[in-house]
């Protein structure tokens, strides 16, 4: 395969080893990872992310009849099986992937993963899913990978070809070129931690004794988390409180895994999903798509106009007064006159026995609705 700016398939040259003619390609696949003549890598992660999809798909197919199909034995799956296809040698690959949190086919497939754990819609709001289960973007782990791969340098014998090819990235990140150096450094400013690689450089000379520079990537790792968790989800969650405030916005304070999705009953589970996140047909999601003022987005079933809200839903419409009989002993010691405070509380501290009742009576109200003629949020 020769290399070409263009990607194109060169025939003009020939090469030969021990007499016989070597063909060439346009692709090459060398420890799993595929080649191409123009020296980008997005047909290795497409061929990698097309592994990760069909083994999803097979692990999706197994669990599907199985009772024990639970939250935690998806995300164990997840981490033991697909993220090592799809993040594999992604120290190589990571600075191709497209600047954004959620831009690239990678974090799409990870967001798509996480919403059909959770049993929620594909236009699920990206953050609360991912806050919703408290995982951190693929994004993390690959930039995490890459630093953990740079700590390597200065442990590498001067004489090898990996130390030659680390020096001349070096070479080409000082004096202002675009190298794979390059994007780790500037993740690093990024991060704070521009020390780390200003030490990297004094470890080489023996200025800083290695030992004290290894294992410097779960640092890493953790200031990542800390900066995506303080900048994107506190920022989030603090621009929809003023805008909309749904159950999620009422109840979410920590990044971390809902104490409900250890539920069994995976149905209930699910519908409690739907109705934290915002996935549902209720009028105060619906009329959004319609362009429907929020205070105009009535209750279809009550006769004095009311917003139907996931309160309202939950506590006050009418037509689920029989099915919520069950749920109101569920959750009678975290009563209020402030249902907010009584929401927020409730998935706090609420028992899973508890949360399971209000899942049921979710369930069994959503579908009472499909049950009812289609109820519209225009009024």
């Amino acid at each position: 395969m020769i290399f070409n700016k263009q990607g194109s398939l060169i025939k003009k040259f020939k090469f030969y080893f021990q007499n016989r003619e070597i063909e060439t390609t346009d692709q090459y696949t060398y420890l799993g990872f595929i080649f191409v003549p123009s020296g980008k890598k997005k047909v290795g992660i497409w061929n990698l992310l097309q592994k990760s999809k069909k083994a999803w798909f097979a692990i999706q197919k197994m669990l599907f009849k199985s009772k024990g199909k639970t939250v935690n034995s998806y995300i164990k799956l997840i981490d033991s099986i697909i993220k090592p296809i799809t993040l594999y040698a992604c120290e190589s690959w990571g600075d191709s992937l497209k600047k954004g949190l959620f831009n690239d086919e990678i974090e799409k497939f990870h967001l798509s993963m996480c919403r059909q754990v959770l049993g929620v819609k594909r236009n699920t709001n990206s953050m609360k899913v991912l806050a919703e289960l408290g995982r951190v973007p693929f994004k993390v782990e690959v930039e995490t990978a890459m630093f953990k791969y740079l700590e390597r340098y200065p442990f590498i014998g001067k004489d090898r070809l990996l130390y030659k090819a680390f020096a001349e990235e070096i070479k080409i990140c000082e004096t202002g070129g675009q190298s794979w150096i390059s994007n780790i450094k500037e993740k690093l400013a990024k991060l704070g931690l521009s020390n780390l690689f200003i030490n990297l450089s004094k470890v080489t000379t023996e200025e800083i004794e290695p030992k004290n520079y290894k294992q410097k990537h779960k640092f890493f790792r953790k200031r990542a988390i800390d900066i995506f968790i303080q900048q994107e989800f506190h920022s989030y969650l603090n621009k929809r409180k003023l805008l909309e405030k749904g159950i999620f916005e009422i109840s979410k304070t920590l990044y971390e895994k809902e104490k409900y999705l250890s539920l069994s009953n995976c149905e209930n589970r699910m519908a409690l999903s739907k109705l934290r996140l915002s996935s549902h047909n209720l009028a105060i999601r619906q009329g959004k798509w319609y362009n429907i003022a929020e205070e105009k987005r009535f209750c279809y079933y009550c006769k004095d106009p009311k917003v139907e809200t996931e309160i309202h839903f939950l506590f006050e419409c009418p037509r689920y007064k029989k099915l919520r009989q069950e749920m109101s002993s569920a959750i009678k010691d975290f009563t209020f006159e402030n249902k907010n405070e009584t929401l927020a509380l409730f998935f706090k501290n609420g028992s899973l026995k508890a949360m399971n009742e209000v899942g049921k009576f979710v369930r069994k109200a959503f579908y009472l609705r499909e049950q009812d003629s289609k109820p519209s949020a225009v009024t």
